[in-house]
């Protein structure tokens, strides 16, 4: 779980849900100061959606068209719902490259 880098304090999974939403700037519940996704942030985040995303499709079991689409989804809800554990914010806005 995030770590306001102002006030120190963890967030919970419920006020993280929520901001998770916003890709720019993180408004914290506890002091109200705007924080930024880090640069591990991003580039963990953006991994594990597309891994999510990609498991049906890489799957070393073959499986039919019919079990291709319950299994996306199934990966997308798995991958939403760990997102919250790998966001870490940071004071300032960080470049990906």
């Amino acid at each position: 779980m995030p770590t306001c880098p102002y006030c120190c304090t963890t967030w919970s999974y419920k006020e993280t849900w929520k901001a998770m939403w916003s890709f720019h700037k993180l408004k914290c519940p506890h002091c109200g100061e705007k924080s930024f996704h880090s640069r591990k942030s991003r580039l963990k985040t953006g991994s594990a959606s597309m891994y999510g995303a990609l498991f049906p499709l890489v799957s070393i079991i073959p499986v039919t068209l019919l079990l291709t689409g319950p299994l996306f989804f199934l990966g997308v809800v798995v991958v939403f719902a760990y997102m919250p554990k790998l966001i870490e914010l940071s004071r300032e806005e960080e470049p990906l490259i």
